[in-house]
């Protein structure tokens, strides 16, 4: 998230009035572009609800966001890290199109910044390619006046402080922060899907892959507690409100796994493993089809454990003819360690929480197939297992503040 050593009221001197939003890819979307810009327009504005701030104006390639002198700053500057489809942003000062006044706030607003640093550089470009001088002319012009102003010297390789200016076509902005946004598209510019949601590491950050690629979603979660509030209260609520901050609005199907656990005496320890997997992905298939979701989503990567080898992977996914996205399958688990590290989510899931695999069979074959998995299914009635899980469900909705309270009446 936002860089823990950014200190809003020791760095700056005077408090920003805009924050420069750029675009990344959506930038290219070329006819359809209008559209995601709208949309993430809109996910903006939903994120940010709760803060006072001066709306939004749009530029050719990105936003900016107007602030109020009470505007919390870096509580929106967090928010906006979460929203996907943006580049990068910054909190920024709007100036006259007037380097003599650049450089003057340059070295007000950012005197803080100047007294911890020992070299510099500026770093301008042009939105209007008609301003009377060039991005090299303003580099240099203003980069004297600081130079002169100041015991700091010119470093265009490593500096300690860079000093960006924006020249626009009614206004330059300046700002000395660029903070990484959550990149991507914009959530709901690339359908629904339904997330399978463990108490894992894994889980969350294939959701926020596939947030970051504008899909909306709903989570499906198996829990093995006496209830859904149990679940709830132990870890799946935190995990999901925070799930909700990258996204825009969806569901939380909450099923027990205990139907699954009476009728899996009839199977072999090594084959319980996949068999639940394949119980999972039933039951998201239908509930895909009454929601109109488009595909399943899942946190499984290629041979991490002995239940995600190719084989298991086939038998798995073959009771659903929908797509089954898996947005890890190529990352190792210490890729994964450090997404969930940058985005929030690695805290949560490795609080304890009695997941339904870790209490399966430890040891699933590494190899099996849909012929032999049907087979063994045939020794249970597969219609009265899902009816009778899916009789059980619990559906909780969310918005991007986080999930809904369980009802009153819901046994604890």
């Amino acid at each position: 998230m936002i860089d823990k050593n950014f200190d809003l009221t020791s760095d700056y001197n005077s408090n920003p009035d805009t924050i420069l939003i750029r675009f990344g890819e959506l930038y290219l979307k070329k006819g359809n572009r209008p559209l995601f810009i709208e949309q993430l327009k809109k996910n903006i504005v939903a994120r940010l609800a709760k803060f006072e701030h001066g709306g939004l104006q749009k530029l050719r390639n990105g936003f900016l966001l107007n602030l109020y002198p009470q505007s919390n700053l870096k509580a929106i500057l967090n928010h906006l890290q979460t929203v996907s489809g943006i580049a990068w942003f910054a909190p920024a000062w709007k100036l006259p199109r007037n380097l003599e006044t650049i450089s003057d706030a340059a070295l007000k607003a950012g005197a803080s910044l100047i007294e911890k640093s020992k070299k510099f550089a500026v770093c301008c470009s042009r939105a209007d390619k008609e301003f009377s001088k060039k991005s090299v002319q303003c580099n240099t012009e203003i980069g004297a006046v600081i130079d002169e102003a100041t015991d700091l010297t010119v470093d265009l390789e490593e500096p300690d402080l860079e000093v960006h200016v924006r020249i626009l076509h009614k206004q330059a902005l300046l700002f000395f922060h660029k903070f990484d946004g959550f990149r991507g598209l914009p959530v709901e510019t690339s359908g629904s899907v339904l997330t399978l949601l463990s108490g894992g590491i894994d889980s969350p950050v294939a959701a926020l892959r596939i947030l970051s690629r504008g899909c909306r979603t709903d989570f499906l979660h198996f829990y093995n507690y006496s209830s859904p509030r149990a679940a709830l209260e132990n870890k799946i609520r935190e995990l999901v409100n925070h799930l909700a901050g990258f996204g825009t609005r969806g569901k939380l199907y909450l099923v027990p796994d205990l139907p699954f656990e009476l009728v899996s005496r009839k199977f072999p320890d090594n084959f319980k493993m996949v068999l639940f997997r394949r119980h999972v992905t039933r039951l998201a298939d239908k509930i895909c089809r009454q929601n109109n979701l488009g595909a399943i989503v899942t946190g499984e990567s290629l041979g991490q454990v002995a239940s995600q080898t190719l084989e298991n992977l086939t038998t798995i996914s073959a009771p659903t003819k929908r797509p089954v996205l898996r947005p890890l399958i190529g990352m190792d688990k210490e890729e994964i360690i450090n997404y969930a590290r940058s985005w929030g989510s690695y805290d949560i899931s490795i609080d304890d929480y009695k997941d339904c695999c870790s209490i399966l069979a430890r040891h699933p074959r590494t190899k099996t197939s849909a012929a032999e998995a049907s087979k063994l299914e045939k020794n249970i009635e597969l219609d009265v297992l899902d009816n009778e899980a899916l009789s059980q469900l619990t559906t909780l909705s969310y918005d991007v503040n986080g999930l809904e309270p369980l009802p009153a009446g819901e046994k604890a």
